[in-house]
């Protein structure tokens, strides 16, 4: 005789993964990662520009892409930080309902914790193997020691954090969890200010990137000046004998005034302009190829605020006028 339904013991559920706890989880990790990642690209690059290595090859170093790094890091921290608490506090009240519901469902809490603490093993481990490896090379800076002592400190942090998340009970509300958002918001709010001080405010950044343009524009002048010369051996006396052959000459990118221009000499003439502000290329310890010689005398385009003078010298012996007949004037077509 077959047992009744009713005598068989009833199976228990598996516990299965909750949907919501899934998506929460993922979100969690890749916002962490990202925020992670760029905090500590952005300590590097601060500490870049202001400690530089003097055995560092900065010729092909372009401060302008450091700031853009500096700035997509802040950006980063900005987004990054908020989303990132949100989701943690979405999923830590997920938990807390869970656990106080009984149910069979699994929040995912242990797999995330698992997943960080193993991520945070490897950055911390990491980190070390690359400490022993330059100081016995005998590269050990102010700079790099400030590095590690950064990237110990926040993965370990990490590392501490999700081990406790583990090993609590989730049905006890706790307060670290808002403790350590706002020990995280408070050094996101003290990066932004510091990467402020360090690269300029975007009022700043909005008038270095003027004052490049300037410095670009000049250089495209001074190269139109040198290909007159070498059409009529003779320098243009005003900006505006270029527009004949070189259309229109470039202008200043704010005011939209014209460039000033002087001939010196037979060979040497000088472009002027306001600037806003002073040259990145005039950060100690780097270079900036934007600030390189025309190949018309001016071998530096670095600048301080105000008005700025460059002295260009057109070479004879370097430069030979194309033109068989070049003191015959070419008329302006109206």
């Amino acid at each position: 005789m077959e047992p009744s339904p009713q005598s068989q013991p009833p199976m228990k559920e598996k516990s299965h993964a909750d949907a919501k706890s899934v998506l929460l989880n993922f979100g969690i990790i890749i916002a962490l990662v990202s925020v992670y990642s760029s905090f500590l690209s952005f300590v590097f690059k601060c500490l870049n520009t202001v400690l530089p290595d003097a055995l560092e090859n900065t010729y092909y170093y372009s401060i302008s892409w450091q700031d853009s790094a500096i700035r997509w890091s802040m950006a980063v921290l900005v987004v990054g930080v908020p989303v990132y608490s949100i989701l943690s506090w979405v999923a830590n009240k997920n938990v807390y309902s869970l656990a106080l519901a009984g149910s069979e469902r699994s929040s995912g809490r242990k797999a995330l914790g698992a997943i960080i603490v193993f991520l945070s093993s490897v950055t911390v481990i990491t980190n070390l193997i690359t400490l022993v490896y330059f100081f016995f090379g005998g590269e050990i800076t102010t700079r790099f020691i400030l590095k590690s002592l950064v990237t110990l400190g926040s993965a370990g942090g990490i590392l501490w954090y999700y081990i406790y998340d583990i090993r609590r009970d989730p049905s006890v509300r706790s307060n670290v969890a808002k403790i350590g958002a706002v020990i995280v918001i408070a050094v996101t709010l003290v990066a932004v200010i510091l990467g402020f001080v360090v690269i300029g405010s975007p009022v700043t950044a909005r008038y270095q990137k003027l004052d490049q343009a300037r410095v670009s524009n000049l250089q495209t002048i001074a190269n139109d000046v040198l290909n007159y010369w070498q059409s009529r051996a003779v320098l243009p006396q005003t900006l505006s004998d270029l527009e004949y052959q070189y259309s229109r000459i470039p202008v200043d990118p704010e005011t939209k005034a014209p460039y000033g221009y002087k001939v010196i000499d037979q060979s040497r003439f000088s472009l002027c302009t306001t600037f806003r502000t002073f040259s990145v290329a005039n950060r100690p310890g780097v270079y900036d190829y934007s600030y390189s010689g025309s190949g018309v005398g001016i071998k530096d385009w670095s600048h301080e605020a105000g008005e700025k003078c460059f002295e260009g010298y057109i070479d004879p012996a370097v430069y030979q006028p194309r033109n068989s007949n070049p003191t015959v004037p070419i008329p302006k077509i109206k």
